[in-house]
């Protein structure tokens, strides 16, 4: 994954990350959201934390 920094006031940052969301592909923001977790849930210093996980596929329309 390429991390790109933008720099913007802060009342476009939603604005902006809407946007930079919306160019990603399904699997970009299943990885994305997976570094999230492992970032701030820290998985590797908790052992004892049973990492559960379902997938279940949703046929949305690709906004």
């Amino acid at each position: 994954m390429q991390r790109i920094i933008q720099v913007n006031s802060v009342c476009e940052q939603d604005a902006i990350r809407r946007a930079s969301t919306k160019l990603m592909t399904r699997e970009e923001r299943v990885l994305a959201l997976l570094e999230m977790q492992n970032r701030f849930l820290r998985w590797d210093t908790h052992p004892s934390m049973e990492r559960v996980a379902k997938i279940k596929r949703l046929d949305f329309k690709d906004v």
